[in-house]
């Protein structure tokens, strides 16, 4: 549809033909075919299509720089192709496609990830499939430092897992199942009892050897945690609506809920941002929606960074990129950088990007009919705002390129 007469992109369309596009959509691959190793040899990998641009990716996220609070969440890679990984979950928002395993801080920055291939490709042991999850992730988190503290839900949590992971001092708060309280379960306060008390009403019990917290809270319904290095502690009360009352209320809360629903949310929002504008394509190839993800996690890793400088450099909010500005400029450099004005054929009607702007290529002075206000004046904020009848071929702007004023050399090279 983009080079359909009546749906046409011209800024795609312009910058390669139909024929062009297809033939490098065939012919990309990742690994060489001829060398896949059969089913039954013990080298068999079900993404061996994808792991060399898998492994690189992974190692780029790797070295970034981790931040103290960090969660562990399931991701949804959306597809319904026929692929040797495609999973089934009905109670997803996609229920159909390829799950990853991730690690992301609580800006949504993406740490680590793993794709999920099947419970017989899993590794077993008494944490579970779950437990292993963690492990496997928290293996890549720098042994330097010791403050890291783990976020996770109810399928990965387990008593074992937690009393691991505080030997390898990792700090954890986690929700966690009744039938995974290693027989805790049997000296809390029941439900029922909980519910007469009211919301708010607390019980807790700590492990006499590891010193593993388990807590339970009463709101709408019960909520079970356990940590590893935090107490029974009251925090902040919360407003809840009281049906009664007809009105909203204040509720004991305990600290370890408020810290957990404060920093549990970072694959959410990850998996948020990448579904703003996700990079898909219809494909029989399955492993080309590996591929997406893996652009559409570089793209949301990159804006969160740049983010945090705009943060850091204290950039007012209105000159702040946003996802979208972001996404297309990425876009705009890839289709426009080392490009000659011949091959860049956009019109432009706003400033280019600075990656474009300082390529030197294609940067050539023509003559104007009439004359028209210097950019880079202007962009200064001269007192004398310069007029000229010069602009850049490729970039569609006016600059002075005169015997006082060499607004054109300083614009591509400053």
């Amino acid at each position: 549809m983009y080079w359909s007469p009546s749906t046409i992109v011209p800024r795609i369309a312009n910058s390669m033909t139909i024929n062009r596009f297809d033939e490098i959509k065939r012919f990309l691959h990742f690994n060489d075919n001829a060398l896949l190793p059969n089913r039954e040899s013990p080298h068999y990998d079900k993404l061996y299509k994808a792991r060399p641009l898998l492994d690189y990716i992974r190692k780029v996220c790797l070295s970034l720089r981790n931040t103290e609070h960090q969660a562990i969440d399931e991701q949804m890679i959306p597809t319904k192709s026929r692929n040797p990984v495609r999973q089934y979950l009905p109670n997803k928002p996609s229920k159909w496609g390829i799950k990853v395993w991730a690690r992301c801080g609580v800006n949504g920055l993406l740490f680590d990830f793993e794709i999920y291939t099947g419970k017989a490709n899993a590794h077993h042991s008494a944490f579970g499939i779950g437990g292993d999850v963690v492990l496997k992730l928290c293996n890549t988190l720098p042994t330097s430092a010791t403050n890291y503290k783990l976020y996770f839900d109810n399928y990965f949590s387990s008593i074992p897992l937690l009393i691991q992971l505080r030997q390898l001092n990792l700090w954890t708060v986690c929700t966690i199942r009744k039938n995974r309280t290693k027989g805790c379960d049997k000296f809390l306060e029941k439900e029922t009892a909980l519910k007469k008390r009211g919301r708010g009403s607390i019980d807790w019990r700590v492990e006499e050897n590891s010193n593993v917290l388990v807590l339970r809270w009463m709101d709408s319904g019960v909520v079970q945690l356990a940590s590893n290095y935090l107490n029974a502690d009251l925090g902040e009360q919360c407003d809840r609506y009281n049906a009664e009352k007809k009105e909203r209320v204040k509720v004991d809360c305990p600290k370890i809920v408020q810290v957990y629903n404060k920093h549990m949310g970072g694959v959410d929002l990850h998996d948020m941002l990448v579904s703003l504008y996700r990079v898909t394509l219809k494909t029989r190839k399955w492993y080309l929606h590996l591929f997406f993800y893996t652009l559409n996690v570089m793209v949301v890793n990159a804006w969160i960074l740049h983010r945090d400088q705009e943060k850091r450099l204290k950039t007012s909010k209105k000159k702040r990129y946003t996802v979208l500005k972001f996404v297309t400029e990425v876009a705009d450099c890839f289709l426009s950088v080392g490009k000659t004005v011949s091959q860049n054929k956009r019109k432009r009607s706003f400033t280019p990007v600075e990656d474009i702007r300082h390529d030197e290529i294609g940067h050539w002075p023509i003559y104007l009919s009439n004359q028209q206000k210097c950019r880079l004046c202007m962009d200064l904020r001269k007192e004398k705002v310069g007029r000229t009848m010069v602009k850049c071929s490729k970039c569609d702007v006016n600059l002075c390129l005169t015997h006082d004023r060499n607004c054109f050399y300083d614009y591509h090279i400053n």
